[in-house]
């Protein structure tokens, strides 16, 4: 019986972070905590992940290049690199490819893949995503625009899975300490409705999001244990039973 975890930082709303959340999230639980990891990239058009490793792949010696560059998995319009020790495997799939991407996964063994999607996805789209997904972790910041976007896509998603919400969260991303009274404020009156938070909010993400360069070596100081970012790792972690 396959037991990957199927996870996606999403928002319907775009620049909330949902690339950048997956993408190093992904690196280290395969760096630091040791986990086989994967990251579907359906975020077209700009494939944001695929596009960063093909240019990664070019800077690389011919020997690694060859280990790592894409390849078509017969039959499909699916791409694949493998990150090997260093890093993450990437899949470019299109939308209408992650049924046949399903039957692909389900052969490997993966811990956990993440899926980088877009969010202007169609219903049929969003549909076939919550087919695939076990988890989903929405990134919001305290704009209300945002806020509303999460909320919708909150219900969307606990519509579709008939009522059941104890796989989704939404995270207070891009928070700064000095607005932490007024991101409480706001979880608080959410969950009186019946919304589900990660307790821990990334107070990092500026600074991650300017060492993060890279999906074959990520340069960063983010190594303090007590870290926003490694506490919402661990909270993950225990969210996904890993």
């Amino acid at each position: 019986m396959n037991s990957t975890k199927y996870v996606s930082f999403y928002n319907s709303k775009g620049g909330v972070g949902k690339t950048l959340l997956n993408g190093v999230f992904a690196y280290y639980l395969k760096t630091i905590k040791g986990f086989k990891v994967a990251v579907v990239d359906c975020d077209h058009p700009q494939y944001t992940l695929y596009r960063r490793r093909t240019h990664e792949i070019k800077k690389e010696p011919p020997a690694e290049q060859e280990k790592i560059k894409f390849q078509t998995l017969q039959g499909t319009g699916i791409l694949f690199s493998s990150g090997g020790e260093r890093s993450y495997d990437v899949f470019k799939c299109p939308i209408e490819e992650v049924e046949t991407l399903k039957s692909v996964l389900n052969k490997t063994s993966y811990d956990i893949v993440f899926f980088d999607v877009t969010g202007t996805l169609n219903l049929e789209g969003i549909n076939k995503i919550i087919g695939m997904v076990n988890y989903f972790i929405i990134p919001t910041s305290t704009d209300i625009e945002e806020i509303d976007s999460s909320v919708r896509i909150y219900m969307t998603l606990k519509k579709a899975q008939k009522g059941k919400d104890d796989t989704i969260r939404i995270l207070f991303n891009k928070a700064k300490k000095v607005s932490r009274v007024k991101n409480v404020s706001f979880q608080k009156e959410l969950e009186k409705m019946n919304f589900r938070f990660l307790q821990n909010y990334c107070y990092e993400y500026e600074a991650i999001r300017d060492e993060y360069r890279s999906t074959l070596e990520l340069k960063t100081t983010r190594d303090d244990k007590n870290a926003s970012f490694h506490l919402i790792m661990e909270e993950l972690l225990e969210l996904l039973n890993l």
